[in-house]
């Protein structure tokens, strides 16, 4: 592991206090809602930290947010927010590494949260053990999808395991011996035995340490062998193949790591949660979680978690809307609309996802400093001696204007 240098200390060191800086002034703000807050204090400190030259300034930002978030947010909505970023990080490495579009994630969730049901409910297993053995089963399931799924690609592949998605909850209906059917099964929740600590606060912990360590797996998978294939992959299936990258292996790889990310996320929902039933798992769950990695950014292991976080917001708190037409008429804008037109903005304005609005920030800062030295002229030195203008004859344009 490198030693990190002094100029990203310094950066390290000044996003985080920009960050608490922008905390500091806006909590005090009671109309901006608290995860504007938090998503506009991690984006100061995560800007200044990229002017100064850290290509990882976000993470330190990132860590402070995590830690100040329960001031502001419920703990039980961080819970599903980490949860679904976990989920929506599968999505990472499957659209983002490998350009794999996929809308069974959130039916993979679903296995994981139903095998570990399953194994507390009726095995009477304790709720932590029985988590490894449902990222286990996902990911089988999940390899054994992508043995299918190799042989497709784009819409086609989109097609495919949006079927999975509709089939799978129907399935789990029928098998009502085993699942429980369309009631579902309940679930032990996890409590806190320390004391002085809430439930719902322990279980934040709990999902924020799974979370942590799921994210330096897949940091390490896309900086390693795996990784690098994938985006040769997604960059050009033909020049990966002829540098030796098996292209069925690589997307197997791909749905294996996506599959064992969502076994975890759905073995934290059901501990957390304390239910689950077919139709929490379907193919709108799916949806939910590629327009959370398209808003995050496709690109980001920190997109994933911004875009679970305003998603799950967004369609938690949004209200409905009364636009006024005239004097005597108005319309009504419904949650979904509201969130639509949200989500429209975003793709517009924010094409790279919120995870993408730091490293913007900074390159549109870089092009001013470069345009305000194009312009400002270069003062010579009295002793340096002028050049003469010289024109070549190859700057001479066919029209015969000097270019």
């Amino acid at each position: 592991m490198t030693r990190p240098t002094k100029r990203e200390v310094t950066a390290g060191i000044a996003g985080v206090t920009t960050t608490a800086v922008v905390y500091g002034l806006l909590y005090s703000v009671v109309v901006i809602p608290g995860w504007l807050v938090l998503v506009a204090a991690w984006i100061a400190g995560a800007a200044v930290g990229r002017a100064l030259g850290s290509a990882s300034a976000g993470v330190l930002p990132a860590l402070l947010v995590l830690a100040v978030a329960p001031s502001l947010i419920p703990s039980a909505d961080l819970v599903q927010i980490v949860i679904l970023g976990i989920a929506a990080l599968g999505l990472y490495v499957l659209l983002g590494l490998s350009g794999q579009l996929s809308l069974a994630q959130g039916t993979m969730l679903g296995v994981g949260a139903y095998t570990t049901a399953i194994l507390v409910s009726d095995q009477g297993w304790p709720l932590l053990a029985a988590i490894p053995i449902g990222i286990a089963v996902t990911g089988s399931i999940g390899w054994l999808l992508g043995l299918v799924a190799v042989r497709f690609d784009g819409v086609y592949l989109a097609i495919l395991t949006g079927a999975f998605a509709i089939v799978a909850p129907i399935l789990l209906k029928n098998f009502e011996g085993v699942t429980g059917g369309v009631r579902g099964i309940s679930v032990p929740v996890l409590n806190s035995p320390i004391v002085g600590l809430t439930d719902d606060e322990f279980r934040y912990a709990v999902v924020l340490a799974a979370a942590a360590v799921a994210c330096v797996l897949t940091w390490n998978v896309a900086r390693g062998p795996v990784g690098l294939g994938l985006r040769a992959m997604h960059d050009s299936p033909v020049a990966a193949r002829g540098i030796g990258i098996g292209l069925r292996r690589a997307k197997m790889q791909a749905f294996l790591v996506s599959s064992l990310l969502a076994g975890l996320a759905g073995g934290l929902y059901s501990v957390t949660v304390g239910y689950v039933s077919p139709d929490s798992f379907g193919l709108m769950l799916g949806i939910h979680l590629l327009v959370m990695v398209v808003i995050g950014g496709t690109g980001s292991i920190a997109g994933a978690f911004l875009g679970a976080g305003a998603v799950h917001l967004l369609q938690t708190h949004l209200e409905e809307i009364s636009i006024p037409v005239g004097a005597s008429f108005s319309f009504s804008l419904g949650p979904q609309a509201v969130f639509g037109i949200v989500l429209i903005l975003v793709l517009l304005l924010m094409p790279t996802g919120l995870s993408g609005i730091p490293h913007r920030l900074a390159e549109m800062r870089r092009a001013r400093r470069r345009s305000r030295d194009s312009v400002t002229p270069r003062a010579s030195s009295p002793t340096e001696p002028m050049e003469p203008q010289r024109t070549s004859v190859e700057t001479v344009s066919t029209e015969g204007e000097v270019g």
